[in-house]
């Protein structure tokens, strides 16, 4: 087929098998699949496509190359000189945020904190500087009101698919149509950065700094890599799931408990009063209100403590 070529997959999530077959409806060649997960080498094996566990084994596969582009799907690992050099035309990495505005690991949890109104996804070259490299596609969309570290990566997600569509559109064999970055590095988060309040809540903020930061914890079912909001009652913590900011505000003293009943655990904050609308414990199970209270000794008039975050802990 005119202009299809031979690529390598790299990644570790289901957004890489979904390109993959973006790839292969354009007549494209995946000689390889690079992945520690092994539902997606499972997948590439079914497909015909080899399948490697890691970078070693990439490296060691001679008979692999040439091979025109590398694709970085979904992986968190910083690739070295030797495995950006591999494809004879680019390597290229998808980004879950805005170039330069939203640089590194986990940035729709910190849009959400930073309540940003627009977010996006990237497709740029990788370069010896993380982040950094020209972008060949991108796509930015508006948050929604009450958006969760889910939902938003639901749209990363989407995202992600339909601007990889129009990237391989454009990957023919004329020079690729590059854009370079905006200005300098806006923000760049590492895997070690996490929320200011170390993601315990402080019941001395406003109720919408605290529900935002609820939501900014919430991966619903997914692998959680930042850590959840976490309060506590009486030394005994739980992870707070979900919350509402009401029009109320009594004026207590803030994490002062107002009221338990079956819509959740009403507290006080430094503004409006804030309702616990879903509890659960450090394992993640849920937590129905009326019980919970029962477990942590919680009444009306009682006061969550503020957790100090132990050491060396997320």
């Amino acid at each position: 087929m005119k202009n299809s070529w031979r690529c390598v997959l790299l990644g570790s999530e289901s957004l890489l098998i979904q390109c993959g077959q973006i790839l292969e409806q354009g007549g494209h060649q995946i000689a390889a699949v690079v992945s520690r997960r092994a539902s997606v080498r499972r997948w590439a094996a079914e497909r015909g496509i080899r399948a490697l566990p890691d970078i070693p084994a990439l490296l060691a596969a001679q008979d692999l190359r040439p091979f025109e582009f590398l694709f970085s799907i979904t992986n968190l690992a910083v690739l070295s000189p030797e495995v950006l050099a591999l494809p004879s035309r680019a390597a290229i990495n998808f980004h879950d945020g805005p170039l330069p505005e939203y640089a590194g690991l986990n940035t729709p949890v910190w849009a959400i904190l930073n309540r940003e109104q627009r977010h996006g996804v990237t497709w740029h070259l990788m370069t010896g500087q993380v982040d950094r490299g020209d972008i060949l596609a991108r796509r930015e969309f508006d948050l929604s009101p009450g958006e969760t570290a889910l939902t938003l990566n639901t749209k990363c997600y989407q995202a992600g698919m339909e601007s990889f569509e129009a990237l391989v559109a454009g990957l023919g064999d004329a020079p690729l149509t590059l854009e370079p970055q905006r200005g300098v590095l806006q923000k760049y988060f590492s895997r070690k950065d996490r929320p200011a309040a170390a993601s315990t809540i402080d019941w001395t903020a406003s109720a919408e700094t605290i529900a935002t930061l609820v939501r900014a914890l919430d991966f619903g079912n997914y692998a959680n890599p930042i850590g959840s909001a976490k309060a506590g009652y009486g030394g005994h913590s739980l992870i707070v799931a979900d919350t509402a900011v009401q029009s109320t505000a009594s004026g207590a003293l803030p994490g002062t408990i107002l009221a338990i009943d079956d819509a959740g655990v009403l507290v006080a904050t430094a503004d409006q009063d804030l309702q616990l609308r879903r509890l659960e414990s450090l394992e993640g199970s849920p937590l129905v209100p009326a019980v919970a209270a029962r477990q942590f000794g919680m009444s009306p008039g009682g006061r969550f403590d503020h957790l100090a975050k132990p050491k060396g802990t997320a």
